[in-house]
């Protein structure tokens, strides 16, 4: 019965008994860095200072919980490290900070990364980061543009593309996904005037050249509830996926963010949502 039960485990493996869970310190040393790195940043204060709903503080280990169960794929899953160290400031600006200088630190070395959230307020550090090293386009699927100004330094989960456009500048930035009930007229005007590609939620994933950063907000897809802000409508399950396993080969960063466990009726859909994500950005192929 013992050796029935090892096969039958061998026959159906899992990515959770294979990934390593390993320091920044230990991945920086390798001297021939390869695979994906997954980072959680588990805090939504940045949902709660821009008055969203809280609980995305658990979407990283609810994600990592239904990633681990999908199959392990033998030789085309490469190898995958979950990053143990944990953001430790006490200021949102702070750890802002610690989570640009990590990324950066894994983007030079070579991995490939994804970042799981908490709040979009990451991903200005996540895109920063990714601006500076790789400095490729962006595509970020939302509901909303988020580029509500920054007012006395205070950020919050509604600022991150404003933060990146005034210090980037708006050209290699593309939204999709976009709604009008979610985005203010001037919002939209700012980005525009910014050189900011704009495409709604009826659009097409659209052509985009060269290197690409995935930022996802999964308050992008339509029914999904699990989130800090939910639309109902909005972009099909089934053509992000097919965009994000499709730009994945050409991308070194995904994050996914605003993922709410507490919210979603019985089956957890944005954990299993945020889970699938992943899962195609690290089988590019």
């Amino acid at each position: 019965m013992r050796s029935k039960t090892l096969k039958q485990q061998n026959d159906d493996p899992r990515i959770q008994d294979h990934w390593k869970v390993s320091s920044l310190k230990s991945l920086l040393s390798q001297s021939q860095p390869e695979g994906v790195v997954i980072v959680s940043y588990a805090d939504d204060e940045g949902i709660r200072l821009n008055k969203g709903r809280p609980g995305a503080k658990d979407g990283p280990k609810r994600i990592l919980f239904y990633l681990g169960r999908f199959v392990y794929q033998g030789s085309r899953t490469p190898k995958i490290f979950i990053l143990k160290d944990k953001l430790k400031s006490s200021s949102l600006a702070k750890r802002h900070e610690e989570a640009e200088a990590k990324m950066k630190a894994l983007l030079k070395k070579g991995y490939r990364v994804i970042t799981l959230g908490g709040g979009h307020d990451y991903g200005y550090p996540d895109a920063a980061a990714y601006a500076e090293i790789i400095r490729g386009s962006i595509l970020n699927m939302d509901a909303h543009l988020d580029v509500r100004p920054v007012i006395q330094n205070k950020f919050n989960s509604g600022t991150p593309f404003y933060r990146f456009v005034e210090k980037f500048g708006g050209y290699t930035l593309i939204e999709w996904g976009i709604q009008d009930q979610c985005n203010s007229i001037a919002h939209k005007e700012y980005a525009k005037n910014k050189g900011v590609r704009i495409y709604d939620e009826e659009s097409p994933c659209p052509s985009i050249s060269g290197l690409v950063g995935l930022s996802v907000c999964l308050d992008a897809f339509q029914g999904i509830r699990g989130v800090s802000a939910p639309v109902m409508t909005g972009l099909s399950i089934r053509e992000g996926l097919k965009a994000a396993k499709a730009l994945s080969p050409r991308s070194h960063w995904m994050g996914i963010y605003e993922c709410a466990p507490k919210y979603d009726p019985l089956h957890e859909d944005s954990a299993r949502l945020g889970a699938n994500f992943a899962y195609r950005f690290i089988h590019p192929i």
